[in-house]
C-alpha cells in the first residue's frame, strides 16, 4: 500500500468519525465486550520491507519511554506515546483526570494518526512506536468504557491496511509500577494491563515477542540490554 493511501486514509479518520455507543458495563472489572467482537480479521502476513513500523506494547510503568529514548539516542525514528503527550498537555491546562473524559481516546488516536502520516512521510527504513491503535482501545474495553467509532476505525484499518508490521514487542512489567501525576495504576493494575494487551494483540494476529526486565540489572545496563535484544529481532533495519 502507498502512503499517499494511508495518508488519505487518516486524515478521513481525524476529521469525520463521532462516538458511537456499545453495550458496556462500567459496575465490574469483567470486560465484557472482547476486542474480537469489534475487530474483524487478522493483521496479513505480507510485509512492507522498505520500511518497518514496530509498535512497543506493555502495562504503565514498565520503561517503554525509556527504550523509546535510547533508539532516539542510536538513531532511529521514534514517535512518542499520543496519550502521554495528550495527558501531559492536559494536566498543564489545568484538566484533571483527563483519561475521564469523554473524548480522551478520540485526542489520541488523533495525536497518533497525525504522528504517524508524519512518520511515515519519512525515509526512514525502521521507526519504532511507543504504543499503536489497539493500546487505547484495550484500555477502554479493561475499564468498561465504550469505545468511540473512530478509535474502532482506527484499530480496523490498521489491520486491514497493515499500518504497522506484525511483530510486536511486549515490554515486561518491572516488579513495580511507580506511581505519579500522569500514572495512577498501581502495579497489579499494570500487570492486567499488560495481559490484556498481550491477549488483543494476539488475538488480532499480531507476533508478540516479550522484552524481559532484566531484574539482576542495573536501570541503565537494563535499558541497554531490552534495546539490544529488540535489535536483534530487527537486525533487517538500518537507520
Amino acid at each position: 500500500m502507498k502512503n499517499k493511501s494511508v495518508s488519505y486514509f487518516l486524515f478521513f479518520i481525524i476529521l469525520t468519525f463521532a462516538q458511537s455507543p456499545l453495550t458496556a458495563n462500567s459496575k465490574n472489572h469483567t470486560c465484557i465486550i472482547t476486542i474480537e467482537q469489534l475487530i474483524q480479521g487478522q493483521i496479513p502476513d505480507t510485509q512492507n520491507e522498505e520500511q518497518r513500523k514496530f509498535i512497543l506494547t506493555g502495562g504503565p510503568g514498565v520503561g517503554k519511554t525509556s527504550i523509546i529514548r535510547c533508539f532516539q539516542e542510536l538513531g532511529y525514528l521514534t514517535v512518542n506515546e499520543a496519550a502521554m503527550d495528550v495527558i501531559q498537555e492536559s494536566l498543564a491546562n489545568g484538566i484533571a483526570d483527563p483519561w475521564n473524559k469523554s473524548d480522551f481516546e478520540d485526542k489520541i488516536i488523533n495525536l497518533q494518526a497525525q504522528n504517524y502520516l508524519s512518520a511515515v512521510s519519512s525515509k526512514a527504513s525502521c521507526i519504532f512506536f511507543d504504543r499503536g491503535p489497539i493500546d487505547p482501545i484495550t484500555y477502554a474495553l479493561l475499564l468498561q468504557k465504550e469505545p468511540s467509532k473512530k478509535l474502532i476505525s482506527f484499530v480496523q484499518e490498521s489491520i486491514d491496511y497493515h499500518l504497522y508490521d506484525k511483530t510486536v514487542f511486549l515490554i515486561e512489567n518491572l516488579g513495580f509500577c511507580k506511581q505519579e501525576l500522569h500514572r495512577v495504576e498501581t502495579n497489579d493494575e499494570s500487570l492486567e494491563i499488560e495481559r490484556a494487551l498481550e491477549t488483543n494483540y494476539h488475538a488480532l494476529g499480531f507476533k508478540v515477542v516479550k522484552i524481559p526486565s532484566f531484574p539482576h540489572l542495573n536501570e541503565k545496563e537494563a535499558i541497554l540490554e531490552r534495546t539490544k535484544l529488540i535489535l536483534n529481532y530487527c537486525n533487517v533495519c538500518q537507520h
